[in-house]
């Protein structure tokens, strides 16, 4: 569970700092549901690069 969180953490960071991506959906979309403040359109990033960056951190997290 903890290189899960650290890789959510890590590219969330991403995303909302480096990308400058808002929140996509807000509280109202997702109903019950929680995890509305980690949604992000996903055509504002190329899906190459955020599996280039997903496997990237995940080997950095691996090696810890």
């Amino acid at each position: 569970g903890f290189i899960a969180l650290q890789l959510e953490t890590e590219l969330l960071r991403w995303i909302r700092k480096d990308l400058e991506l808002p929140i996509h959906l807000g509280a109202q979309d997702i109903g019950k549901l929680r995890g509305w403040s980690e949604t992000f359109a996903l055509n504002e990033v190329d899906d190459q690069i955020l599996l280039e960056k997903i496997q990237a951190n995940l080997a950095k997290l691996r090696l810890q």
